[in-house]
């Protein structure tokens, strides 16, 4: 008998222990006796605690009458159970002061955060159960951790933006052993990870549901996280999450091979995954390592884009071995069988900005170099099978390095029909035996020697975005797929007329401008807004892409080599110039201002020398250059994200647009202030209404949205000196008003 099942038999006997010992009827400490008020706006935290504290003395069970009590972070102690009867709910306090700063890990670091609203920390013999709702009021903590990310991401510390949005965790059980959750409880709106068992053992988990998709999305809210831990059963859990729903972790680069502890002993059964990462997740924390998990009887619905998702990066290191899957059911699962061991790299590696002060000290640790061969992740002994896929895109999308491959896995008993069988790389001494791929493409399951790197591979719950490689040290590849691969871009259908050409970023013409993802950009619809029969429109943006490596790539150049007299250029450029100038997964950035600073580089991803300039300079470029082939150039300021400050919309006046806006004056050009003209009907309609307009949590616009822009980059063209597009307008066009947003 494995070691897994002995240990399943004996938590079911230790269950049957606690039932029995139930029978004697352990005194109840009811939290309203002790001053709690349950009425849903007295800070009911002191009463609670006082009751639970009285309880720890008898191993007592603490309960409260029906009500809605308001409470920051609660202890519970050894022999004491939390029953939460239904009829109660425990509602966080949306105070951060309310939750106190103590040590423990997120994401993979040791460091100090707030509290989680239950705490279960250096105890032992713990319950929580009860048919009631235990609910983290998430919402205010998403849009914190949104408006830090919002100013994070442009200065290129995306990777820092999950450790400095202090969010409390629901429910923590830390350094403790015999602990037991579930008995139906309702787990809600977790501020971030829902459940957390972090160096603990002997934890048993059954019969929970979690809903953390009401009231928004929330990032980073994670199911059931099991943290280097050992001995832990979780069953019958329904949940529905915005980020991993069974998850297991084992740390993050040099703070996890540190620290070194496995996650081992492990089985997950007997549950729905109804939204979330995947069914069953195994990173992207490995650095501790895996072992001897078992998972099955596992249902995933629509809302789940993997069925199994194995993901770490190139300085994660760790291992994986006797990982045992099977019997899943995945329905609508874009990705049955998914692995990446080059995950979300905006996420995964960390460099600091150039002139960056004032560092906390886990920014030290998160940026603490991991030498190559330490950091590679090693998976090896995983049998899947017994999988059921109907309705998949891709059967299988795995890749890792071919220095670190992926070995001795086998899968049989397949039973998935996809559009396509998608591919195999790095993979040593796999077998696929007994199974049934049927593709609608006709095609196989394609083994290759050489990584491949998928720009959608982005994590669940995040904007989609163009995903670079592993730093340079971990591949002999370019870090960025975009300096390699060039996707192809639209011509003029009727050489002979005049053209308007768009060039910009993904907020113009997001990915292959076929919506992916329920993502637009405003120059697909612009099109309507012109008479095809009279002037060409082509969609020359790319995602991504800067005011410096749009020039770079050479794609200014091709587009040059069309420009003809008669012709229009339209520019939105800013979403990207904010990058650094020379790091190793985009190098994209531009030296602010309009000024002519320089600054010269060895770029990592081109390999070549080169001389950086403001984003002023650019677009100064485009200009001349537009005007030299006889055409006319329109500058545009770059499209607002999702930001609201005192309700309204922030502007980008005081640096991309009012750049673009200076550049366009001093060499007279066209302007059109795009960030005021949408802002103004952002602000008009409010909050709630743009909700909808946005794909994404701040920056990429839905249909819907991107028609909407689209109809104020129509209007500020009209509003332009002499209106020069006027005579190419279609009826559409015609019917909007002029706006020159001032």
């Amino acid at each position: 008998m494995r070691t897994a099942s002995r240990w399943i038999v004996r938590s079911v006997l230790l269950s049957m222990l606690a039932a029995s010992a139930a029978n004697a009827a352990p005194k109840k400490f009811v939290a309203n006796e002790y001053g709690a008020k349950g009425d849903g706006t007295s800070l009911d935290t002191a009463s609670i605690q006082k009751a639970i504290d009285a309880a720890a003395a008898t191993n007592g069970t603490v309960t409260l009458k029906p009500g809605t009590y308001l409470t920051g972070s609660l202890f519970l102690k050894s022999g004491v159970t939390l029953d939460v009867p239904e009829g109660v709910t425990l509602i966080g306090s949306q105070k951060l002061d309310d939750y106190p700063i103590l040590p423990t890990r997120i994401a993979g670091i040791e460091m100090s955060w707030p509290a989680a609203l239950i705490n279960v920390r250096d105890q032992h013999d713990v319950v929580i159960t009860g048919k009631g709702t235990i609910d983290g009021d998430g919402p205010v903590w998403w849009k914190s951790y949104w408006d830090l990310r919002a100013t994070y991401e442009p200065k290129g510390l995306r990777w820092a933006s999950d450790y400095d949005a202090r969010r409390p965790r629901l429910l923590l059980v830390q350094n403790s052993s015999q602990v037991q959750l579930g008995g139906g409880i309702l787990l809600k709106r977790s501020g971030f990870w829902t459940v957390q068992i972090l160096y603990s053992h002997d934890v048993h988990i059954d019969g929970v549901v979690i809903r953390n998709n009401e009231g928004g999305k929330g990032p980073s809210t994670d199911g059931i996280d099991i943290d280097s831990s050992r001995k832990v059963l979780v069953e019958h859990a329904d949940i529905d999450v915005n980020d991993d729903a069974l998850c297991l972790k084992a740390g993050r680069d040099s703070d996890g091979l540190r620290v070194n502890r496995p996650t081992e002993d492990i089985v997950l059964r007997d549950s729905i995954v109804r939204r979330g990462a995947a069914a069953i997740t195994i990173g992207s924390e490995t650095s501790g390592g895996f072992s001897n998990i078992e998972a099955y009887n596992i249902t995933a619905l629509g809302g789940v884009p993997s069925g199994v998702l194995f993901k770490s990066a190139a300085t994660r290191g760790g291992y994986a071995k006797d990982i045992r899957i099977h019997d899943l059911t995945l329905e609508g699962v874009a990705i049955p069988i998914h692995i990446t061991m080059n995950w979300n790299p905006s996420y995964s590696y960390a460099t600091l900005p150039e002139g960056t002060k004032d560092i906390p000290p886990y920014w030290v640790t998160l940026t603490t170099r991991v030498p190559e061969q330490q950091g590679l992740p090693h998976f090896s002994g995983v049998h899947i099978w017994k999988i059921k896929a109907t309705g998949a895109k891709s059967a299988f999308n795995v890749s890792a390095y071919p220095n670190a491959t992926l070995n001795d896995f086998r899968l049989d008993h397949l039973d998935i029909q996809a559009a396509t069988a998608g591919t195999i790389s790095n993979a040593k001494n796999w077998t696929l035996t007994e199974s049934m791929i049927q593709t609608a493409d006709g095609s196989k399951p394609v083994f290759s020697d050489s990584t491949t790197n998928d720009p959608k591979d982005v994590a669940f719950g995040e904007p989609a975005q163009t995903a670079p490689e592993a730093p340079a040290a971990t591949s002999t590849h370019a870090t960025d797929p975009g300096a390699t691969v060039r996707p192809p871009l639209p011509t003029a259908k009727d050489p002979a007329l005049p053209t308007l050409y768009l060039v910009g970023d993904s907020t113009v013409r997001n990915g292959k401008a076929d919506g992916a993802g329920g993502q637009w950009g405003w120059g697909e619809p612009l099109a309507d807004y012109f008479d095809a029969s009279k002037i060409n429109l082509v969609n020359r943006a790319i995602g991504g892409r800067s005011s410096r490596t749009y020039i770079t790539e050479g794609r200014w150049d091709e587009l040059l080599a069309m420009l003809k007299p008669g012709d229009f250029v339209v520019f939105q450029f800013g979403h990207n110039d904010p990058g650094q100038l020379d790091d190793t997964s985009r190098a994209r950035g531009t030296l602010p201002g309009v000024g002519d600073e320089s600054r010269e580089i060895d770029n990592p991803i081109t390999k070549k020398h080169e001389v950086v300039h403001t984003y002023g300079w650019y677009i100064r470029k485009y200009v001349a250059d537009t005007l030299a082939k006889g055409a006319t150039p329109i500058v545009c300021s770059p499209v607002p994200r999702k930001i609201w400050k005192d309700g309204k919309t922030v502007r980008n006046a005081a640096d991309y647009g009012g750049w673009a806006s200076q550049v366009a004056a001093s060499s007279k050009a066209a302007f059109v202030d795009l960030n005021e003209i949408v802002a103004r009907r952002y602000d008009a309609l409010g909050e709630a209404q743009v909700e909808p307009l946005f794909a994404d949590p701040h920056t990429h616009t839905s249909r819907a949205g991107a028609e909407l822009n689209a109809e104020c980059a129509v209007a500020g063209l009209k509003a332009l000196a002499g209106n020069p597009l006027g005579k190419f307008f279609s009826a559409k066009g015609w019917a909007v008003k002029a706006d020159s947003g001032r």
